[in-house]
């Protein structure tokens, strides 16, 4: 399962790098903060049988950036698709 996961993060990472600043910052900022939290946070307290939302706290907030986020170029409509796809699986 974290091989799975890092391999999300990785294609989410690169799939936003894509965008047009400052979407672009504002998104990986967003993924940066995800993985540090997953990392730090979220595995330790599962380790201890504990929960935290955090982690579904800031994808939900990549997600809606991503919603805004107006693609104009059909470069942008593709790397936006595959973004939103990707941030939807984790």
């Amino acid at each position: 399962m974290v091989s799975v996961e890092a391999a999300a993060i990785g294609a989410l990472y690169h799939d936003v790098g894509g965008c047009p600043e400052p979407a672009r910052t504002t998104l990986q900022t967003a993924v940066r903060d995800y993985t540090v939290q997953v990392i730090t946070l979220a595995w330790p307290a599962q380790a201890q049988g504990e929960a935290s939302d955090a982690g579904t706290r800031i994808l939900t907030a990549l997600q809606k950036e991503l919603q805004r986020f107006e693609p104009s170029t059909a470069g942008q409509q593709a790397i936006h698709a595959e973004a939103k796809r990707t941030s939807a699986a984790g």
